[in-house]
C-alpha cells in the first residue's frame, strides 16, 4: 500500500513548521501565545507533534483537528488545499510521485532485497555505484568515459571531481530524478507490493510505450529475459493481462535503458498530466466528494483512500482511455504498435521467428517480421546514416516494390 497518510502528515508538518517560522518568524512559544489569543489552547509538545509530522492515539491521532485547520488558514493567511497538500508545483509533485510508486508497486531488488527507487543513485549514499551506473546510463559521452576511467581504474584521486561533475549535468538534464527530496519523499511513500496495484500499474506502465525507443528497448529486454529465464517465460501474456510487476524493467535497473525511462516518462506526463492533475484534484486535493467528512477532513485522508482511487473504476477507465488516445495519436502509435506486434508474435505460439522460413506463402510469421524491420527503420530515421540502412524483408519476394517519389 502507497503510505500516503505517513507522507502527508510529514509534509504537514513540515508546512506548519516553514509558516512559523518563515512567514510568522515565531519561536514555538510565541506561536503558542498566539493560538491562545485565538481560542486555541495548545503546549509545546503538541506542537512539536505536528511539525514533526507525528500522531497519537489519545492525542492527535489524525495529526491535526477540524478547529486547528480552520484556525491555521486563518493564521498563514492560506487555503485548506495549500495547508494540506502545498502549492501548485508541490501538489503535482506528489501525484508525479504516486505514478511513480504504483508502476514499481513494490518490486526488489533480488541482490539487495531493497526496494527499487525509479531515481539517480545517491552519491552520499553510495559513491562507487553512483559512478558504475553513471559510466552505463550517461548520455554525455565525455562524462561517460570519465566515469569509466575513474570505476575501473578505482582512481580515488579523481573520484570526487567526477561525481561533482556528473551531479552537476543530472542535476540539469534530469532535474526530478536527480534531487534529494524527491527521492526522499518517494521513498516516504513507497509501496508494498499490491496484487490490487497490477492492473493500473501496467496500464500506466503501457503508456510508455508511446515512446517508441523505450518500446523497442522494454521488449528487447522482456523478451529476452522471457527465453532466458523461467520466471520470464509467461511475462508477455501476463502483460497484455496487465498481471505481474515489472518496474525494474521499466526502469532498466537504473542501467543503460534508465534515461530511456525519464524520457518516456516526462512524454507521458506532457501529453497526460493535465488529466491526472484534474482526476487527483477532485478526488483528493479539494476534499469534497462523498468520501470526506464534514467533521475532520483528516480522519479520511488515508492511505487506504488512495489506494481506493488507485485501484477505482474512475482510474482504471482513465488510464484505459489515455492509452487509447496514444494508439491512435501520430506521436506515439508507432510505439504502442511495435508493443503490440511484439505480444502478438511472442503470445501466439505459432508466430516464432524460428519458423518464418518453413513455409512459401507470405502468412503472418512474415508479415510480424517485416512489421518489426519497419519499425526499426522509422527507428533509425532521425540518423545520419538512415538511407544507407539495410532492412531485409520477406515482402521483397512475393511482390514488386517500387521507389516512391519524394
Amino acid at each position: 500500500m502507497i503510505n500516503f497518510q505517513y507522507y502527508l502528515y510529514k509534509s504537514i508538518g513540515n508546512r506548519v513548521r516553514f509558516y512559523r517560522k518563515n512567514i510568522l518568524g515565531q519561536a514555538q512559544a510565541d506561536f503558542i501565545e498566539m493560538l491562545k489569543g485565538e481560542g486555541l489552547f495548545m503546549d509545546r509538545q503538541r506542537l512539536s507533534l505536528i511539525e514533526n509530522g507525528r500522531s497519537i492515539e489519545g492525542k492527535n491521532p489524525y495529526l491535526l483537528s477540524e478547529t486547528q485547520i480552520d484556525l491555521f488558514q486563518k493564521i498563514f493567511k492560506t487555503s485548506r488545499t495549500k495547508l494540506l497538500f502545498g502549492e501548485y508545483e508541490e501538489r503535482m509533485r506528489l501525484i508525479k510521485l504516486i505514478l511513480l510508486s504504483l508502476l514499481m508497486n513494490g518490486v526488489s531488488n533480488t541482490k539487495t532485497n531493497q526496494q527499487w527507487h525509479p531515481f539517480f543513485v545517491d552519491p552520499i549514499e553510495d559513491e562507487s555505484e553512483f559512478i558504475r551506473t553513471s559510466m552505463l546510463n550517461l548520455t554525455n559521452q565525455s562524462l561517460k568515459e570519465e566515469a569509466t576511467t575513474v570505476f575501473i581504474g578505482h582512481n580515488r584521486a579523481k573520484t570526487k571531481k567526477i561525481v561533482a561533475r556528473i551531479s552537476d549535468y543530472l542535476h540539469e538534464e534530469y532535474p526530478f530524478f536527480f534531487n534529494k527530496t524527491n527521492r526522499r519523499d518517494y521513498q516516504l511513500l513507497a509501496s508494498e507490493y499490491e496484487q490490487e496495484f497490477e492492473k493500473s500499474s501496467n496500464l500506466f506502465l503501457k503508456l510508455l510505450f508511446g515512446n517508441l525507443d523505450y518500446s523497442m528497448d522494454f521488449f528487447d529486454s522482456l523478451l529476452n529475459l522471457s527465453q532466458q529465464l523461467d520466471e520470464y517465460k509467461q511475462a508477455p501474456t501476463q502483460l497484455l493481462l496487465n498481471r505481474g510487476q515489472y518496474g525494474d524493467l521499466a526502469i532498466g535497473w537504473l542501467e543503460i535503458r534508465f534515461p530511456l525511462f525519464i524520457k518516456a516518462f516526462n512524454e507521458v506526463w506532457e501529453r497526460h498530466g493535465k488529466r491526472f492533475c484534474d482526476f487527483f484534484q477532485s478526488q483528493l486535493f479539494d476534499c469534497r466528494t462523498e468520501h470526506f467528512s464534514s467533521n475532520n477532513v483528516m480522519k479520511d485522508l488515508t492511505s487506504d483512500y488512495v489506494h481506493s482511487l488507485l485501484t477505482s473504476e474512475e482510474f482504471i477507465s482513465l488510464l484505459e482511455e489515455l492509452l487509447t488516445i496514444d494508439e491512435y495519436t501520430e506521436e506515439t502509435m508507432i510505439g504502442h504498435n511495435y508493443a503490440r506486434n511484439l505480444m502478438q508474435t511472442t503470445i501466439n505460439e505459432n508466430l516464432k521467428d524460428d519458423r518464418i522460413y518453413s513455409k512459401d506463402i507470405y502468412d503472418e510469421d512474415k508479415y510480424f517480421y517485416d512489421v518489426r524491420q519497419l519499425n526499426y527503420l522509422v527507428k533509425q530515421s532521425n540518423k545520419l546514416n538512415a538511407k544507407q540502412s539495410r532492412h531485409a524483408l520477406f515482402a521483397c519476394n512475393y511482390v514488386e516494390i517500387k521507389k516512391v517519389n519524394e
